[in-house]
């Protein structure tokens, strides 16, 4: 048996959840909020701050699952080429290109 088959459903269900915390989340914060202000002023705060974290790493995660399910949307030459190895070669540049913006943006948002 593979020793990495084990790791990458291990590592799909971690993606997962961490999507399903993301969206429990982002819905959580302003509903506490919109509720706790009503039923006597309560408020979590920087709520906004984090909704707005949250909304970002929602992006990432999505990505990533898109990526992983291969279903993400391609705006690529790539998809001019017929099979073969020209167009191996423009997914790869397309798929460097993608991972190294995410790299980026999520240094950034350290």
């Amino acid at each position: 048996m593979n020793a990495s088959v084990p790791f990458t459903r291990i590592f799909n269900v971690l993606l997962d959840s961490l999507l399903v915390l993301a969206i429990f989340l982002a819905t959580f914060f302003p509903l506490v909020d919109a509720v706790g202000r009503v039923w006597g002023g309560f408020y979590i705060p920087g709520s906004a701050t984090w909704v707005q974290q949250v909304t970002l790493w929602l992006a990432f995660l999505g990505g990533l699952i898109a990526t992983r399910e291969g279903q993400h949307l391609r705006l690529s030459t790539a998809e001019f080429f017929g099979e073969g190895k020209v167009r191996r070669a423009a997914n790869i540049v397309a798929y460097s290109v993608a991972a190294s913006v995410v790299a980026v943006l999520a240094d950034a948002s350290l």
